[in-house]
């Protein structure tokens, strides 16, 4: 049973060209305009929360191909992005104990989105998930974004190599009906 779903860069990007450019632009925005969080040892962490604006990202943020795919996914008025932070591990370290991240408050479920700045693989800090009882790492190119249901026990693993494994992590709050249809769209049960 898959838990997760990884959207590949090509979906919403043209071309590389036109990832890498967003991707560079993007982390130079953060790092320019965003105070970074002291709050987890072993990761260099931004809260961007102050980016969301009535429950929608300021449009640089988040590639316009991303917003279009947001809003058609979800298909409803009931969704709410919930929180948005920037995490990139430090050299040995960065490891996350595994955690789950769902909250259920007055009938609404989150889904998570990762939207990774660098590709992501087991040796630079990479995700990994509790899938049929056993860690599974997961692995995808800079540009991409992965998709689950915050219940899903995950965690980050040890930078290994030392290199940058930037992401921004989506909490997006869904009504259960909204929930429900997203998770058979993706096919997470």
């Amino acid at each position: 049973m898959e838990t997760y779903k990884v959207f590949d860069w090509k979906f919403f990007f043209h071309n590389e060209q036109e990832k890498n450019k967003y991707i560079t632009e993007l982390k130079g925005y953060i790092n320019n305009n965003y105070s970074e969080l002291h709050d987890q040892p072993g990761a260099i962490r931004y809260n961007l929360d102050n980016a969301i604006h009535g429950g929608y990202f300021d449009l640089f943020l988040l590639n316009p191909h991303l917003n279009d795919f947001l809003l058609n996914y979800f298909k409803s008025t009931s969704v709410f992005i919930k929180f948005l932070r920037y995490r990139n591990p430090l050299h040995l370290a960065g490891e996350q104990e595994l955690h789950f991240d769902w909250i259920v408050k007055d009938g609404e479920i989150r889904m998570e989105m990762f939207v990774l700045l660098d590709d992501m693989d087991l040796y630079n800090g990479g995700l990994v998930i509790m899938q049929n009882e056993k860690l599974k790492p997961i692995e995808a190119e800079a540009g991409s974004c992965i998709l689950m249901d915050s219940s899903i026990l995950h965690g980050g693993s040890k930078n290994k190599n030392g290199k940058s494994r930037a992401l921004i992590d989506i909490h997006i709050g869904v009504t259960p009906e909204v929930n429900e249809q997203c998770l058979k769209r993706i096919k997470l049960k």
